[in-house]
């Protein structure tokens, strides 16, 4: 899973069943303002399986989930 890296308001752009490479931004996490405070990045190569829907987020909530395939 990639995590919250501060607590905020979270907007993925990541869509299920997408391929990301690692360190590709995946969404924004923004302040009670609207100002962005931290980028969502991929921390490996894989394929998006899971993601939150809920836009409010705390620091080390689970946000994107990325499978990696074997082999």
């Amino acid at each position: 899973w990639v995590r919250a890296a501060r607590s905020g308001i979270c907007r993925l752009d990541a869509e299920l069943g997408g391929v990301v490479k690692k360190g590709e931004a995946l969404g924004v996490i923004s302040d009670a303002f609207g100002d962005p405070q931290a980028t969502v990045k991929a921390r490996v190569d894989g394929v998006v399986v899971g993601h939150r829907l809920n836009p409010l987020v705390n620091q080390g909530d689970a946000l994107v989930h990325i499978g990696v395939p074997n082999g």
